[in-house]
């Protein structure tokens, strides 16, 4: 996601710290990662990275919905330029998940985020 030179968007002394009210809900993933995809799809074209949503439908996970789509953004920050991932990193713990990324035979690489299920 792109920043502005005078502050980021991000909070990262607050979620890294565990300061960082979050409020946990039942979210929708496959909801969620097409809004996000959509939100940063011309970031990612402008580094000429291709984003493709998997999920499995009706998948809902406990996480903090705002949160959750600023790791998905950095996610696509990280992928397209390869920056670090401790702030996605502290964010993710903080919803009880882990983060993660694989690189991929010839190239490119995935970048994951597991989320406990959210109990209904």
């Amino acid at each position: 996601m792109p920043r502005t030179a005078a502050r980021s968007p991000w909070p990262r002394p607050r979620a890294q710290s565990g300061r960082l009210r979050l409020g946990l809900e039942p979210v929708e993933v496959e909801a969620l990662l097409e809004e996000a995809a959509s939100l940063n799809a011309s970031y990612a074209e402008r580094y000429q990275a291709r984003l493709r949503v998997e999920a499995a439908a009706g998948l809902h996970v406990k996480a903090d919905r705002k949160r959750l789509l600023q790791v998905i953004g950095n996610f696509v920050a990280n992928a397209a330029k390869f920056s670090p991932l401790a702030i996605c990193k502290a964010l993710v713990e903080r919803m009880g998940g882990r983060i993660g990324y694989e690189t991929a035979p010839g190239g490119g690489a995935s970048f994951f985020a597991e989320l406990p299920a959210a109990g209904r």
